[in-house]
């Protein structure tokens, strides 16, 4: 069962989101771990249209950080971490965040 609010927004991350990323990320589990905070601002500089959050009333419930393929031609994209708020987990929030970044390599 998936928990959807029509109160969450999927856009772009941003600069003024950083330390909230990088503390998300660090509670996020063993598959995941938080990156110098200069990591998560080149995400934003070079990497802003593939990497994701969700949130939810102004609380971020989960990241997506993704590169796209520099490579001429290609329309890959490879996801480097997805991370959810422990609260927010089965409840769609990372199907949000793939479904997206799937819509956005087909573009």
């Amino acid at each position: 069962m998936h928990w959807v609010s029509s109160s969450w927004q999927v856009a772009q991350i941003s600069e003024s989101q950083i330390e909230q990323i990088a503390e998300l990320c660090g509670r996020a589990g063993e598959f995941v771990s938080r990156r110098q905070l200069s990591d998560y601002w080149l995400y934003v500089r070079l990497f802003g249209e593939t990497c994701l959050c969700v949130e939810d009333e102004g609380r971020l419930l989960g990241v997506l950080l993704a590169f796209q393929d520099q490579t001429p031609g290609s329309a890959e994209i490879y996801v480097q971490d997805l991370a959810v708020e422990e609260d927010s987990r089965r409840r769609g929030v990372a199907e949000a965040l793939m479904r997206e970044i799937q819509i956005r390599a087909a573009n």
